[in-house]
Formats: structure tokens, sequence, C-alpha cells
């Protein structure tokens, strides 16, 4: 599905999903197919260039069922008691990812999330370390740390078990984090 949102003007995800979606259901756990990626990511971009030249958009949320293939359209209205785009109460801003959680991105098996404490329970000093505009690279054998401000990835070439990488973090103290 795609939804452009534009603050004032059009809906929120909120006035569509009520409810707070669980983060664990991703595609590692329902899936995806290619195609569906490939034409929501065409959607997603040509709205983005009519939104950059300044052209109307509407409430319309675009949903492509790749199996088909076709690209079903619903207007939407923006709900004027949602409680986000017009109460303007951003409650999922305030809500803190776990420190402790690492979280596999989506279709990107060996790619791992998660915050910067992370970092705090590792010992650094044998990683080669490479400094590029505000991010920062750590690179241990098969394992590389990409540290942002607000998050950190995890990537894991040879291997695909998050139980493994821990390990080969070498702290026994993150096995806990799985």
């Amino acid at each position: 599905m795609v939804l452009p949102v534009i603050p004032g003007i059009t809906p929120c995800l909120k006035c569509i999903v009520r409810d707070y979606i669980n983060a664990n259901r991703g595609c590692n756990v329902i899936g995806t197919h290619i195609v569906a990626v490939t034409m929501v990511s065409t959607i997603a971009a040509s709205l983005a260039i009519k939104i950059l030249l300044g052209k109307h958009i509407e409430g319309t949320l675009y949903y492509v069922d790749s199996s088909a293939p076709e690209i079903a359209t619903l207007k939407v209205k923006r709900d004027p008691k949602c409680p986000v785009c017009s109460l303007k109460r951003f409650e999922m801003l305030s809500k803190r990812q776990r420190s402790e959680e690492i979280a596999e991105v989506c279709g990107s098996p060996g790619v791992y999330i998660s915050s910067p404490s992370l970092l705090e329970s590792l010992d650094l000093s044998d990683w080669n370390v490479d400094k590029r505009n505000g991010v920062t690279i750590y690179r241990k054998g098969s394992i590389e740390i990409i540290a942002f401000e607000k998050h950190i990835l995890l990537l894991a070439r040879e291997t695909r078990e998050i139980k493994e990488i821990l390990e080969k973090l070498g702290d026994d103290s993150l096995t806990t984090l799985n």
C-alpha cells in the first residue's frame, strides 16, 4: 500500500489504521513479493515527484496486488477526531525502542537495526573504525556496524542467525538480547 501524507492536507496513516500495528509482524513473518515492492516503490516515487513539483495530491490509498497484477485506489478522508493529524497528539514519537532490542531489517537476512546503546555493551578496542560525515563504521571480521545518531545497523556477511552474530561480537552479555 502507498499513502501520500502531507501534513494538514491529506489524511495520515492513523486515519486509516486505528490500532497500533505490531512491529514484529513484518515481511519476515507475512512475506513480500519482489514485484509488489517494485510496484509500490514506483507509485511512491511518482507521487513524491508530483509533491516536489507542487502538484495537487489527494488523500488516496493505493493498494497493489502483484498476483493479479492490479492497483486499486481508495479515496480516504481526514478523520476530524484523528489523534495525530487533527488533534496533534504524536504519541508514537515519544515511544522509545527498548535499548536492548535488535530487530532484523525486513527482507534483508543478516541485517539488523538497534539503538546506539548496543555499542556501549561492546569492547570496540580491536575493531577497525572509519568516520565519515557523522557516520561511524566499525568493522571486525565479517561483521560491520554502521552507527548513525539515533540507530545502528548491524551487518553480518557470513552468518544470518542473530545468536551467532552476538557470539561473534564477543560479549556474552549480548546473548540475552535476542
